[in-house]
C-alpha cells in the first residue's frame, strides 16, 4: 500500500493517503482496540492511533504522529500485516479510490481466481 503525501501533523492529509493510512493502522491493531474509522479524513481519531501505534511499536519516545511516504512509520504499518489473501479492508487500502460495494461484489471472485493460479 502506498500513499503519495504526509498524513498526520503537518501532512497534506489527501483523502485518499488518509485512508490507506486508516486501513494500515486497523490492519495493525492490538485486539483490544478498536479499529479507527476508514472514512480518509484526517482528525483527533487518526492523529492519535499514529501516535499509538509509533510509541507502540516502533517504540518512538516521543512519536511525530506523522507517516511520510518512503518513511520508517509507513515501513512499520507495512511489516505489520499478515501475509496471505487479501480481504476487503486490505483491499480497500490497495484501491482507496474504489467503491466498498464493488470491492464486496468482486472479492470472492478475486480471491478463487488466485487460488486457482496458484497467487498468494
Amino acid at each position: 500500500m502506498c500513499i503519495g503525501g504526509s498524513v498526520g501533523k503537518g501532512g497534506g492529509n489527501a483523502h485518499d493517503d488518509v485512508l490507506v493510512v486508516q486501513v494500515l493502522l486497523t490492519l495493525n491493531r492490538p485486539p483490544g482496540l478498536p479499529p479507527i474509522a476508514i472514512d480518509g479524513g484526517y482528525g483527533e481519531e487518526t492523529g492519535g492511533a499514529i501516535v499509538e501505534f509509533q510509541a507502540r511499536v516502533q517504540k518512538q519516545a516521543t512519536p511525530d504522529g506523522r507517516v511520510d511516504p518512503g518513511g520508517r512509520s509507513l515501513a512499520a504499518l507495512r511489516a505489520g500485516l499478515v501475509a496471505g489473501p487479501p480481504g476487503a479492508l486490505a483491499l480497500r487500502g490497495i484501491m482507496p479510490a474504489a467503491n466498498p460495494a464493488r470491492i464486496d461484489r468482486y472479492l470472492a471472485p478475486l480471491l478463487a481466481g488466485m487460488a486457482a493460479r496458484h497467487i498468494d
